[in-house]
């Protein structure tokens, strides 16, 4: 059965007036309230978040090679920014410098898009012919300006000799992307 108050005026809690209510409530049911879509959300708020993961061991020698890793996510206003964050282990053998980044666009699947900041150099000294690992975290803003479905994609950069590895123990270790929209 269920309950119902009934009542015609509710008293402050001072005791020096009260409240009328005439029927204001009649006929309200969470059906009849405003839904708060990502227009009503104050600027600052994230709107949504996406990420992805990869825990196979990429190896690169090649100049510039697209990781496999990126996000697609498509911003609700020409407002809104991309706030991104990578996790990753990268080692590197032989010497040289590596580098990873991240780079945005409106393609997938490859190497192409505008680079944004937020990189990390892996260098090792030369004549270094061991799988040294280390952690990185990057993370940046990224500033679209439209509401096109935008990639996020992890690159990996070779700019000398040697050889790059990116889950380089990946049984234990994976990489992951995470992309938020800000609503702006």
């Amino acid at each position: 059965m269920a309950s119902k108050i009934k009542v015609d005026q509710i008293q402050t809690a001072d005791g020096t007036g009260t409240i009328a209510l005439q029927n204001q409530l009649s006929g309200m049911t969470t059906a009849s309230l405003p839904a708060l879509g990502s227009a009503q959300m104050p600027t600052g708020s994230v709107l949504q978040v996406k990420d992805a993961y990869i825990s196979d061991r990429v190896t690169w020698t090649g100049t510039v090679i697209y990781s496999g890793l990126q996000v697609a996510i498509t911003p609700t206003s020409t407002s809104s920014k991309l706030w991104f964050q990578v996790n990753a282990d990268v080692s590197s053998s032989g010497s040289g410098r590596k580098e990873i980044y991240v780079k945005y666009g409106t393609t997938g699947g490859d190497n192409s898009g505008t680079k944004v900041g937020g990189q990390s150099q892996i260098a090792q000294p030369n004549n270094v012919d061991t799988n040294n690992m280390g952690h990185t975290s990057i993370s940046g803003i990224i500033t679209p300006s439209s509401t096109t479905e935008q990639y996020v994609k992890l690159i990996l950069h070779n700019h000398d000799s040697g050889t790059g590895y990116l889950n380089y123990f990946s049984s234990d270790n994976s990489t992951q992307l995470t992309v938020m929209e800000i609503a702006g």
